[in-house]
């Protein structure tokens, strides 16, 4: 080996610590117990709100006007976990998804409203609860991906 040869490796081997002491490149936001065990918990509200209007349909209670608060509670709690979501850097997925999730709870608000005295029948409320289980359990997923340490968004 030469003389100059070993500074020169002394170099690589240094940029080399140094990179590996940076740790790993993070491609999206890392895990948010918070965005986690919310979505958790506003899917089971969500749930158990429409279950109880498929039993209350063509009943005054189960009727939108009866039940017109729990769309703005619910409004209100998607807005905060993107405002939470939006303020992480590397988080457009999860942000886009929870705008999802709040656009397919609008929807379910409509047909609520659209049913009248009838409220929410199960040919109605069972789709729309669909659609919006599969954004929860996308932004779980994605939020259980991130703990593990993954970096590729659900599919």
């Amino acid at each position: 080996m030469s003389v100059g040869a070993l500074p020169q490796r002394v170099g690589v081997f240094a940029l080399v610590a140094l990179l590996c002491a940076c740790g790993p490149v993070r491609l999206v936001s890392a895990y948010d117990e918070i965005i986690d065990r919310e979505a958790t918990d506003l899917n089971t509200k969500i749930v158990s709100f429409v279950g109880r209007m498929v039993t209350l349909s063509g009943r005054p209670e189960g009727t939108y006007d009866a039940n017109a608060t729990f769309y703005d509670d619910v409004k209100g709690t998607v807005a905060t976990l993107s405002l939470r979501a939006q303020v992480q850097e590397k988080n457009e997925i999860t942000v886009k998804m929870l705008q999802e999730l709040g656009g397919n709870l609008e929807r379910l608000r409509q047909l609520h409203e659209m049913g009248k005295e009838h409220g929410l029948s199960k040919a109605i409320a069972d789709p729309a609860l669909a659609a919006i289980e599969v954004n929860v359990e996308a932004i779980l997923k994605f939020e259980v991906a991130k703990r593990r340490g993954a970096t590729s968004a659900p599919n």
